[in-house]
């Protein structure tokens, strides 16, 4: 990753090493991503490999000795330049664990990623809000400016606070808040998904 996605900064860091994969980390924004490794693992260390084919055909490929990857798995290396360096079978086996070990990290920072975005996203922090001491505090002066009464059917009693505006979200003046019973709550919200 050389750009940030989000806030385009260059100024990118790798965060975490995975063995498959590295966590790059804008500094500016701390908007994280993942992506594969170049190196097949930390601990690179490739040999020539021989691959007798059912076909009856051979293909020569690197392998790595530690993870079992195969950079190029699907271009054989020329028979005539590494036929003499060939070092040992090629290991299906081993190859296999390799991709569902890279698959079980990628499925790991997958969830990762998710969590995070959801933890950063507007709508987990307004909920958050929501159960703050500061929202309870503004609330609760609402509910008092406006004598405990709803402001919509001015019959029920107040239980709820609804924003007039989300402008100012999170340092609301009281002037963008009404006081609701939760029936006239809900069609506020009703009202105005079907203006959006």
């Amino acid at each position: 990753m050389q750009e940030c996605p989000k806030c385009s900064s260059k100024s990118i860091v790798i965060e975490r090493h995975y063995n498959h994969w590295n966590v790059y980390e804008c500094v500016n924004c701390k908007y994280w991503t993942y992506w594969h490794s170049d190196e097949c693992c930390k601990k690179n260390d490739e040999i020539i490999t021989i691959d007798h084919k059912p076909s009856g055909h051979i293909a020569i490929y690197y392998q790595c000795i530690n993870c079992g990857s195969s950079p190029n798995r699907n271009k054989p290396l020329s028979t005539k330049k590494y036929g003499e360096k060939i070092r040992s079978e090629f290991s299906n086996s081993r190859f296999l664990e390799f991709k569902e070990n890279k698959e079980r990290e990628r499925q790991e920072l997958a969830e990762q990623k998710s969590g995070y975005n959801l933890r950063n996203s507007k709508r987990f922090k307004y909920h958050e809000y929501l159960t703050s001491e500061k929202w309870k505090e503004l609330r609760e002066k609402v509910k008092e400016r406006d004598e405990f009464l709803c402001q919509e059917c001015k019959t029920n009693k107040a239980e709820e606070v609804h924003h007039l505006t989300y402008e100012n979200v999170f340092n609301e003046k009281m002037a963008e808040l009404i006081s609701v019973c939760s029936d006239c709550h809900k069609e506020l919200h009703k009202s105005e998904q079907k203006t959006v």
